[in-house]
């Protein structure tokens, strides 16, 4: 099975997964990075969090997938 590494850009720090983790294809792996990036917001800690990509690369370095998110909080003021 083809292995698979999972980056983390939060703000402007970088994570770099050295170990790695098979999966049968790039869309299985694409997934797995999908839910890493909602689990990081699960577990936030009620402060506001920076965008948050996990880039998948595949086992010659090259990314092959790319996962985003970012959460915005808008408050209505009284009028």
């Amino acid at each position: 099975m083809p292995r698979f590494y999972f980056d983390l850009h939060k703000g402007d720090r970088v994570t770099r997964d050295e170990e790695g983790q098979e999966f049968v294809d790039v869309d299985a792996a694409e997934r797995e990075a999908e839910k890493s990036v909602v689990q990081i917001y699960r577990d936030h800690d009620g402060q506001p969090h920076e965008m948050v990509t996990i880039d998948v690369r595949d086992e010659h370095g090259r990314i092959v997938a790319a996962v985003t998110a970012s959460l915005e909080v808008s408050r209505q003021r009284d009028s």
